[in-house]
């Protein structure tokens, strides 16, 4: 308080500091404000100020302080965990991509030499088959699908490796065209 009453100060006095009563042993935290007034010689002549127990406020505020620390300890904990299980996920689609583009062509020679073969064998011997006519051309049916879904696959592994190649634009440019 004595650095209020000095010219110099500007007769601005603001702290806060805790007292114990005496009789009873409780604290208290006090918040004091006040404003020292000057004579023509720098001397102080007057002082205007107040006192408020604040011990209840500073006591809310350390309980909220506790909480925001704790809820931010939280957040960064769920945060970490969130990245870590985000590397995961990239690295198994990763892996997921990389298995559906090796099986997709894995399995392509295999199907090839099935059509091929089933076509040869239509051609050479398709009068011969009889009744195995119909199974020969229901296994060519089929390689056909499959080849369309080892395409699909094989499609699907190709359009994840693509990088997203999204760009701003302007909203009245595209109305405008």
């Amino acid at each position: 308080m004595s650095w209020a009453l000095n010219p110099e100060s500007g007769g601005i006095y603001n702290e806060e500091y805790a007292i114990t009563n005496r009789t009873t042993g409780q604290k208290y935290i006090i918040h004091a404000q006040a404003r020292t007034f000057f004579d023509e010689q720098g001397k102080p002549v007057k002082m205007f100020g107040t006192a408020q127990d604040v011990t209840e406020r500073r006591s809310a505020q350390l309980v909220l302080e506790q909480q925001v620390q704790k809820r931010t300890e939280e957040l960064a904990k769920t945060n970490d965990e969130l990245f870590e299980a985000n590397q995961l996920l990239v690295r198994s689609n990763d892996n997921l991509e990389k298995f559906a583009y090796i099986a997709s062509h894995d399995l392509q020679e295999p199907l090839r030499k099935i059509q091929s073969f089933g076509d040869l064998l239509k051609k050479q011997y398709g009068v011969g088959l009889g009744e195995g006519l119909p199974l020969l051309e229901r296994m060519q049916s089929a390689s056909k699908r499959m080849s369309v879904l080892i395409q699909d696959l094989l499609s699907f592994s190709k359009i994840s490796n693509q990088k997203d190649r999204t760009e701003s634009v302007s909203l009245n440019q595209v109305l405008d065209t």
